[in-house]
């Protein structure tokens, strides 16, 4: 009986892990979103990586300071562009997106989870042929340049390569949320942080 209680319980965790891969691939390590790994890199070394063919544009940091419209910010380094510099100059003008990522309520996640689950009983039965998607676990709320502190993490895009760019002008600017483990000295992207399934229980 419990096992049949806790059923329910482990799939949220699952789908909720499977959300948080789909939200990382949009928002997590930067070099994993502009790189590539070609089957030559340089020097003929098999597996290195090489520079995507349309150039870096996101990128993201830490922020160590804003200033009127700009933000210096130490940037994750590039492997395949090892003298990239590691403190960038993000400039916000009047078009430039700023978003803050924040954690839906229990609420929200447990009325969605179930739209999910009735979405895809109806999908197994050959009721609908639309792909359907678990919910994320996060929402994009608009803020302004003043919402940005020294110490956040950011995924910085733009229009041009940025690949050594020292300077640049922002399109959009997405403020991760912050977790701390206690078992943890640092703060982890929350793109980066699954939920554990609870341990199996004994019938």
């Amino acid at each position: 009986m419990n096992g049949e209680n806790n059923k329910p319980q482990f799939l949220t965790l699952i789908l909720s892990v499977i959300a948080a891969a789909v939200l990382a691939g949009g928002v997590g390590y930067v070099a994993g979103l502009n790189s590539s790994r070609g089957p030559l890199g340089a020097g003929g070394a098999p597996g290195a990586m090489t520079p995507p063919p349309g150039g870096v544009h996101d990128i993201a940091g830490m922020v160590e300071s804003v200033s009127g419209t700009e933000i210096t910010m130490k940037s994750n380094q590039l492997p395949f562009a090892p003298k990239a510099p590691s403190q960038r100059t993000v400039v916000v003008d009047k078009d430039t997106v700023i978003e803050r990522l924040t954690q839906k309520s229990a609420d929200v996640m447990k009325k969605e989870m179930n739209e999910f689950l009735e979405k895809s009983k109806k999908g197994s039965s050959g009721a609908t042929t639309t792909p359907i998607m678990p919910p994320i676990p996060f929402d994009k709320k608009t803020v302004e340049l003043k919402d940005i502190k020294t110490g956040d993490l950011l995924m910085v895009s733009a229009k041009e390569d940025i690949t050594s760019a020292s300077k640049f002008t922002a399109t959009r600017i997405l403020i991760q949320i912050v977790m701390a483990p206690p078992s943890q000295s640092l703060p982890v992207m929350a793109s980066s942080t699954l939920p554990i399934p609870p341990p199996a229980v004994k019938k």
